[in-house]
């Protein structure tokens, strides 16, 4: 595959497995500020339509709840990317947390601020798939999924364990490729 590595969540929603029909700018840009007030990234440039109290709300939430469960962040934000298979992606946390039943278990985490989505485990699925490749760890892949949910003001991780999100993840590549390929995505 020539050119630009396709996102993740680009090939989830051109596969079909995404309902994004509840997508809004303004949504989007929430997320993005709550995701860098959370993770110690920079702020977009332009939040006056910004519900900054609520988005403060949602990341003091969730640094409470990381603290509470002893959270040790690895890297935060984490760029990765596959060029053989032709996609990238941005973990937002990998790391240990030291109350967990294996507190040396490596967990790659990511934040939502809507509900649970069955793609989401996809998309951690991905999101393994690179963290193992840069990390050497070969098919075995012994990195636990989970998503930290962030919109009812109480933060809850909810691990996801389907091996089938491996296969959909493939399957939504391979989709991807053809449908671009084909020309009938750009």
């Amino acid at each position: 595959m020539t050119g630009e590595l396709a996102r993740v969540t680009r090939v989830i929603r051109a596969a079909g497995l995404m309902d994004d029909s509840h997508f809004t700018e303004a949504g989007a840009l929430f997320g993005t500020v709550v995701h860098a007030l959370a993770l110690g990234s920079p702020l977009p440039e332009d939040i006056r339509n910004c519900d900054m109290v609520g988005a403060a709300d949602r990341a003091e939430g969730f640094l409470r709840w990381a603290k509470k469960h002893g959270a040790r962040p690895e890297a935060k934000e984490l760029e990765m990317a596959d060029e053989p298979r032709g996609y990238a992606g941005r973990c937002d946390w990998v790391g240990t947390f030291a109350d967990m039943r294996s507190p040396s278990a490596l967990w790659l985490i990511d934040l939502k601020n809507g509900g649970v989505a069955r793609w989401h485990g996809v998309q951690l699925a991905a999101y393994a798939l690179l963290l193992a490749k840069k990390k050497g760890m070969g098919s075995a892949i012994p990195i636990r999924r989970g998503v930290v949910y962030l919109s009812d003001g109480t933060p809850q991780l909810r691990e996801y364990k389907d091996r089938a999100d491996f296969i959909y993840w493939s399957s939504a590549l391979n989709l991807y490729q053809v449908r671009r390929e084909w020309k009938l995505i750009t």
